[in-house]
Parts: structure tokens; C-alpha cells; sequence
């Protein structure tokens, strides 16, 4: 999936804007797991997230791995099992974040990806 390959590109290079791009104009993306439930809607919104996000998480992105396409009866909507490594940063200290997306695509944009992250992991890298 392309539009999965060009999100991946955005994340490991931290690009709000990147990102921003690939969503419709009104967008949604959620993420349950997280404490606060976050849903965000609109692509500035969108935008506007993750340039808050990527400035204070110090983490640099290196590669993505055991990327499994699980497709749906609905052609325009796709489920993705991936891991990010990376490592922190100053400390430099390795980490494997595991994910699942649910992305739903409208017109050849996101129209709402529902990200599943291993926040007990994220926790730990952090915390330990």
C-alpha cells in the first residue's frame, strides 16, 4: 500500500507537515490506547499534533520492521501490524515499538487512521 509507505516515510522523518498530507482536509485520527483517547480531526489538527508530539518526544526513528497488510471487505480500508525501531535520545538507548493501524482511505488520502500503540512498552522506554 503506497499511501501506508508514505506515512512510514513522514514518521521516520518526524514530518508533521508530511504527515498532515496524507489525511483529507477533514481527517481523523485517534488513539485509543493512549491515557487521553486523543481523537483529532481536521488535517491542521492533524498537523498541529504531531509537530507538538515529535517536538518533545526525544526519539529518532530508524527503521521498520514485520510489516503484515491485513486486508477487509472493504477495499478502502486496510489493518497494518508493524514495529518501529529507533533509539532515544540523548541516551541513545534502543527501543522496538510495536503498532496496528486501522487506515480508512478516501479519494487516495487518509480519511481516519485509528493507531494502536503499545503504550505500556512506550511507558517503559521512557520510565526505565
Amino acid at each position: 500500500m503506497e499511501l501506508f509507505d508514505r506515512y512510514i516515510a513522514a514518521v521516520m522523518k518526524k514530518s508533521s507537515d508530511g504527515l498532515a498530507e496524507l489525511f483529507t482536509a477533514e481527517g481523523r485520527l485517534s488513539m485509543p490506547f493512549r491515557r487521553s483517547r486523543e481523537v483529532v480531526t481536521g488535517r491542521e489538527n492533524i498537523r498541529l499534533h504531531y509537530a507538538n508530539g515529535f517536538s518533545v518526544a526525544p526519539l529518532c526513528f530508524t527503521s521498520i520492521q514485520d510489516v503484515n497488510f491485513h486486508y477487509t471487505n472493504d477495499p478502502d480500508v486496510a489493518v497494518i501490524e508493524y514495529k518501529l525501531n529507533g533509539y532515544t535520545l540523548p541516551e541513545k538507548k534502543t527501543f522496538i515499538l510495536s503498532y496496528v493501524n486501522v487506515i480508512h482511505v478516501s479519494d487516495g488520502k487518509i480519511s481516519e487512521l485509528v493507531d494502536y500503540e503499545d503504550v505500556l512498552n512506550r511507558d517503559d522506554i521512557f520510565n526505565s
